[in-house]
């Protein structure tokens, strides 16, 4: 196909009623990226009939520019530029009012008319998945527009949500952006309150969204932490929700009995980092939601001791102590609470119950669903709170990793249970200071949790599945986010498993990115079926996404712990990551592990009745078409017949196959996996080099001491092994397959083999 071109011309666009509109037409063309020279990156903006104005450097000294609009007094700030070797046009917005107490609403602009955009082929990727052109599509912070069969197409996204909550729109032929401040009053600064756009073409959709969570990164100032796997109690079977003797946070009792198999087993040594307590501990009535008094432990409940002796006890076992609670959420009904309603956000409307909202009266607390009542994050009073709870929790109790619920709370609107964008009530609340938004607030709040929580201490926001607000409001102030709804082990909730691959997979650049996605936990226990229990497991470490498990691991067979131990350590390599079939199916049976030498690709069955045939051309696999691979499958332990042209491998339903492979010319032997980890040899395997004079292939290995290790090797035909070295090392041939078993490796185990030719 002939690649489109951003479409000439200007267009008036359609003013929404609500709020503040910017009425705004977008002159475009010649944008073919993603190489980033001055002479395909234009774009140039025209306001209600205005002479287009050229895009400038940042950096470069062009004051804003003031565009026609539908706002109370005519008037929004627009500026558009471009950013060193970036592939996006970045777009500067802001309300802009002579009347500092008018209410800003919403801010709109668009459409941008995009040229050779097929609405009978294309697909849309967002916060709802992968969807048709054939209707709206509206999505929160992002929307990739793309050609299935070439991945060509276009990513109109927000870089900021500092003050508005953005969302990207397509429908009838038109790329528009929606900014929606709620109740905010525009102030005497209003041109100062600046939110960040982004618009790009790319040959590969892919690697734009990955380019725009890279800007969000630059934007934020992001380093993420060391990645950390672990546990949660919620879903445990013996101590979890669900369990008749159960709490959904274990116990005391249970918890060091728990911690107790974690040392016995050497789980460390596998890659277990914490230990986290989910919800149940805390004191309190529950109405609209969980228990909301977070400043004790329930007496009669799992931790009548209160908390800091079971910090301790995991703390002194080398292992992280993490602790569910809701920060911005409180229960007005509660006694507690009802003496300090003034640290709530009052409702502006007296409106009945409507979906999953609560009945709301007005200048009573805004209510939210599950998360209670809203906390005022504008008002100091309950930043203090926020500040002493958090404070208490990390800094008296010891808690390390905070699993926070509620994020909507945090932004007083109501649960939208939508992917996809969902309008909600948003507007619909007073806070204590008229000037914040509802964006703002939330941010607020976890700025403060942060100024006084414990140094090292990471934060896992939970979750977007509520509310897709929460994404782009998180940006830079998060570890890990829950990308989806809650899961569940399929012996006590039937189809709730899959919540992590679909919300997981359409987010997955984000990963390693802007934060570590968290698709719920990975269920291993022997009432799942093995190959579930292989699909998922390898779903979450191939990908590089936040591990954690909720079985009850005394109980579990050795079977199932070895599937933690191949599976549990992260591969620390998440941006190299990424599916084949991204703008193919709504959960891509296919992924990619890219390496140096090498690549890991997942074939994931989600069918519970069928088997699966992937086939895929090479170069749609991103592997070259002219050269010849050899693999390895992990779970079936065997090596698998080279191939040329084309990726075609069967996948058993309600499984997966995690195969490696290596190109391979015949002329020297290749490490093609180990016995370490699923993503092997990537995971594990350094410094592999082979000298073709002295016949000599050698590297170094990182290995779990004292356990046996297994580097599976293709020899070409025509060598034999001479030598593998010394020490405890046995080298078992299988046809064109070398197994080089080390019974009693160091951590850090060099390797060398040396042929010799028949």
């Amino acid at each position: 196909m002939t690649w489109p071109k951003w479409e000439s011309g200007t267009r008036t666009v359609m003013v929404n009623q609500a709020g503040l509109v910017l009425a705004l037409a977008l002159v475009v063309w010649t944008l073919f990226l993603p190489a980033a020279t001055e002479s395909n990156r234009w774009l140039g903006l025209n306001g209600g009939g205005g002479e287009p104005w050229r895009v400038t450097r940042a950096g470069e000294s062009e004051p804003f520019a003031i565009l026609p609009s539908g706002s109370v007094d005519g008037r929004a700030v627009v500026r558009a530029r471009l950013e060193g070797s970036s592939p996006f046009v970045f777009v500067d917005i802001a309300p802009r009012t002579d009347d500092p107490n008018a209410v800003v609403g919403k801010l709109e602009l668009g459409p941008v008319r995009l040229a050779g955009v097929d609405s009978t082929t294309w697909r849309a990727m967002g916060t709802g998945g992968l969807t048709n052109l054939a209707e709206t599509v509206g999505s929160y912070a992002f929307l990739a527009l793309a050609d299935p069969a070439t991945r060509k197409g276009y990513v109109a996204a927000w870089l900021t949500d500092e003050w508005a909550s953005g969302s990207v729109f397509y429908g009838a032929g038109g790329l528009s952006y929606l900014a929606e401040y709620g109740p905010m009053r525009a102030g005497r600064d209003a041109t100062r309150k600046v939110d960040t756009l982004v618009l790009g073409a790319f040959d590969d959709c892919r690697l734009g969204l990955e380019a725009y969570a890279d800007a969000v990164a630059a934007r934020h100032a992001i380093v993420l932490p060391r990645q950390i796997s672990g546990f949660c109690t919620w879903y445990c079977d013996k101590g979890g929700y669900g369990n008749p003797k159960g709490y959904g946070a274990c116990d005391e009792t249970q918890t060091r009995e728990f911690i107790d198999k974690v040392v016995s087993l050497g789980l460390g040594r596998w890659g277990f980092d914490y230990y986290q307590i989910d919800d149940k501990w805390q004191d309190g009535k529950e109405r609209h939601g969980p228990a909301m008094l977070f400043s004790h432990t329930r007496p009669n409940g799992p931790y009548p001791n209160g908390m800091k002796p079971t910090v301790d006890a995991i703390v002194s076992r080398g292992i992280r102590a993490g602790l569910w609670y809701m920060p911005f959420s409180g229960d007005p009904d509660e006694p507690w609470w009802a003496e300090r309603t003034n640290l709530f956000v009052k409702s502006a409307v007296d409106a009945p119950p409507a979906r999953y909202r609560l009945r709301q009266r007005k200048g009573a607390p805004y209510m939210t669903p599950f998360g209670s009542g809203a906390l005022d994050m504008s008002n100091p009073a309950a930043i203090d709170y926020v500040k002493e709870t958090i404070a208490r929790i990390t800094r008296e109790w010891g808690f390390r990793l905070i699993k926070f619920d509620g994020m909507y709370s945090g932004m007083a609107v109501d649960l939208g249970h939508g992917r996809a964008y969902v309008p909600d009530d948003i507007g619909n609340q007073v806070f204590h200071d008229p000037e914040v938004s509802n964006v703002q607030a939330f941010r607020r709040g976890l700025r403060a949790m942060r100024e006084a929580m414990s140094p090292g201490t990471q934060l896992l926001a939970c979750n977007v599945k509520q509310h897709a607000r929460g994404i782009a409001a998180s940006y830079g102030l998060v570890e890990m986010l829950r990308i989806g709804g809650d899961n569940g082990p399929i012996d006590t909730f039937p189809q709730r498993y899959m919540a992590g691959p679909l919300d997981g997979s359409p987010r997955y650049f984000l990963n390693g990115r802007v934060w570590y996605n968290d698709p719920d936990p990975v269920y291993v226990r022997d009432a799942v079926p093995i190959g579930r229990a292989r699909l998922m497991a390898s779903w979450t470490a191939l990908g590089g996404l936040l591990y954690n498990f909720s079985d009850w691991l005394p109980w579990l067979s050795e079977k199932r712990i070895e599937i933690l131990k191949r599976t549990m350590a992260p591969h620390r390599k998440p941006r190299q990551v990424r599916p084949v079939d991204y703008f193919d199916r709504t959960i891509p049976n296919v992924w990619k592990l890219t390496g140096s030498d090498c690549a890991v690709f997942g074939l994931y069955n989600w069918s519970t009745n069928a088997a699966l045939t992937v086939d895929y051309p090479a170069a749609f696999c991103d592997l070259d078409p002219e050269k010849t691979y050899v693999g390895f499958d992990f779970w079936g332990n065997a090596p698998v017949a080279p191939f040329k042209g084309r990726l075609v491998f069967a996948v058993p339903q309600d499984d997966c196959r995690v195969i490696a492979v290596c190109e391979f010319d015949g002329t020297r032997p290749v490490v093609v996996s180990t016995s370490r980890h699923v993503a092997s040899p990537i995971f594990d395997v350094a410094d592999e080099s082979w000298d073709a004079s002295a016949l000599v292939l050698s590297g170094v290995s990182t290995t779990v001491t004292g356990e046996l290790y297994e580097l599976r090797i293709i020899v070409p035909e025509g060598l034999d092994v001479a030598s593998a070295g010394e020490g405890d090392v046995r080298p078992v041939r299988e046809g064109r397959l070398l197994r080089l078993r080390f019974a009693n490796p160091m951590e850090i185990q060099p390797w060398r083999i040396a042929f010799r030719r028949r």
